[in-house]
């Protein structure tokens, strides 16, 4: 199973949405909706879905298991909406999520999974969520850490009962449940590290991060790197070094020894990301460091030697770095005083890829244009295209400037076309100054002082 369903429900190898069921109609018709709904999702077609999902929710009443893993993603798509009521809603009709009334216990006739829970972990992890969305930011704080704590126990399960077992097919059962369950104590550390940093706890999100991730593995890079990273932010900068100097490169040799290896692990249903990849990220995560040193010329060489290989895997497991990526490569020439190469990346990023487009890119494409002074052709453009293919997107959508605004509500600079049409230039009360700024592009930046709109966002590659 692929990590972006195994991000929604995983109850092993053999048993799944469409099998699980013993009324085979039953198995076909949810199998056929997961599929849709899936696609759906995939496309941000979160409107759609929802609506969707209305009526597939009516045909499994009587499937507690269909019921609730069609609710969840009812509720992920209205979150994505912003449509915080029905999500209030929808969970609270659910009830207690460790209820005796979702335990596979319970319906032995129905399903051919005999014991466990049918809460999927998005549901999980979007009930330790929600709270966040209302205020309520200490509970959603205590929700995450019980719930890592939750799976933390079943790590440790996973692994006695590894121990105490011989049998060549229990202990490959355990490895791969260890694998799971590691993947959702990750998943869930990295969304309470997001929260803590929005409250501005960098100190307790870099000690969540040591105590949760490495102490399971301590060779985890892209936790390292983020350690670096968030070191930076508080001004730690021999333990930021000494954290990007753990995520080294490995060579080409033990990239070819170690794909063979990964790629069988991946086919068995299993969710590291081989040490290739993983290169790829301490790249991206490295060129960090360098930019907070001002030494930008070393980050754009350190991104350009990760591109090759990014740019050419077509798998799933690098399909949001992409976009990660070209949002870091375009800051990078931004800051190598190369505006235009830095919009053409993000341009192409968008008409290339607009199905894992991140709210960065848009953010700093509308910054490029505002500080290149674009054209409100060329602007429209690129934001119409958004608009006709993300419509469905809150998130993005709610990024998109005003027809012929920037985003602090002044007015593009026209083209000839407006101008002939007496269409008014941007005015500034500081004209000269930013007509200096324009020409000295991005290096004006690292001054701090005579332009001050949000500057570009690098991401740090989280897989």
């Amino acid at each position: 199973m692929h990590s972006d369903i195994l991000d929604v429900y995983d109850l092993g190898n053999s048993l799944n949405i469409g099998n699980i069921n013993y009324d085979d109609n039953i198995n076909r018709k949810s199998k056929e909706h997961f599929n849709t709904v899936m696609r759906y999702i995939g496309e941000k077609k979160f409107i759609t879905c929802e609506r969707s999902l209305k009526e597939i929710l009516n045909d499994f009443k009587k499937d507690p298991f269909e019921y609730v893993l069609f609710m969840t993603l009812k509720i992920y798509c209205n979150l994505r909406l912003h449509n915080y009521r029905p999500v209030s809603n929808d969970l609270s009709s659910l009830g207690n999520l460790d209820g005796e009334n979702y335990k596979f216990e319970h319906f032995s006739e129905k399903y051919k999974k005999k014991r466990g829970s049918m809460i999927p972990f998005m549901l999980r992890l979007i009930n330790c969520y929600y709270p966040y969305t209302l205020g309520l930011h200490f509970t959603s704080f205590d929700r995450l850490y019980l719930l890592v704590l939750h799976y933390e126990g079943m790590l440790q399960r996973s692994e006695s009962e590894e121990g105490q077992s011989s049998d060549s097919h229990v202990v490959s059962s355990t490895v791969r449940i260890r694998r799971v369950v590691f993947h959702y104590i990750t998943i869930t550390c990295y969304m309470l590290c997001d929260l803590l940093l929005k409250k501005n706890y960098v100190e307790q999100a870099i000690l969540l991060l040591r105590e949760k991730i490495l102490k399971h593995d301590p060779q985890h890079m892209n936790t390292i790197s983020l350690i670096g990273k968030l070191s930076l932010l508080i001004g730690s900068f021999d333990i930021a070094e000494a954290s990007f100097s753990l995520v080294g490169a490995p060579g080409e040799k033990e990239k070819e020894a170690t794909t063979q290896v990964d790629m069988d692990i991946n086919h068995e249903g299993m969710i590291h990301p081989s040490n290739c990849v993983k290169s790829e990220h301490a790249r991206m995560n490295n060129s960090f460091m360098h930019l907070y040193l001002e030494n930008y010329e070393r980050a754009l060489n350190e991104l350009l030697l990760a591109n090759p290989y990014i740019e050419k895997d077509e798998g799933k497991i690098l399909i949001n770095d992409k976009a990660i990526f070209h949002n870091n490569l375009a800051v990078s020439y931004f800051y190598n005083s190369n505006l235009e190469k830095a919009m053409e990346i993000l341009e192409n990023s968008i008409t290339t890829n607009y199905c894992n487009l991140i709210p960065s890119i848009i953010k700093n494409l509308n910054y490029f244009y505002e500080f290149s002074k674009t054209d409100n052709e060329t602007v429209n453009k690129i934001n119409d295209f958004v608009e006709n293919n993300l419509k469905e997107d809150q998130e993005i959508m709610a990024l998109l400037p005003r027809r012929g605004l920037l985003q602090d509500g002044t007015q593009f600079c026209m083209g000839k076309k407006d101008k002939a049409h007496g269409k008014p230039k941007r005015q500034s009360k500081h004209a000269e100054r930013d007509r200096k700024c324009h020409l000295k592009a991005p290096k004006s930046i690292t001054y701090g002082k005579s332009y001050t709109p949000p500057y570009p966002n690098p991401l740090f590659s989280i897989p």
